[in-house]
């Protein structure tokens, strides 16, 4: 959610326990998104709705959208299927009832 008068972008969750860096991500696509639109984002904040939370979120610096740049290169040079040609297994995995279904 955008404030065109403040320039405050917060992210709504149900519930926040912890401050994820996918949650910290988010915000940062959708800034990037409303800047390359012409938008001013001054402030991020995620805002947990069952407790009526709100966690500011520092704008990125350098290095983290350098983190962000890297993490987005990683998705887009992701190839899953050679995960399973390398028989991939998890130790996560194994003694789970799912196990026959992971890869």
């Amino acid at each position: 959610m955008y404030n065109t008068k403040t320039g405050v972008l917060t992210e709504r969750k149900s519930l926040i326990k912890h401050i994820h860096i996918g949650y910290r991500y988010q915000l940062y696509a959708e800034m990037f998104g409303l800047l390359e639109l012409g938008y001013k984002v001054n402030k991020l904040q995620l805002h947990s709705l069952q407790d009526n939370k709100k966690y500011p979120i520092p704008l990125p610096n350098q290095q983290r959208i350098q983190e962000f740049t890297s993490t987005i290169q990683d998705l887009q040079n992701f190839d899953p299927i050679s995960i399973l040609q390398n028989n991939h297994t998890s130790p996560n995995t194994n003694i789970s009832i799912y196990q026959n279904l992971s890869f």
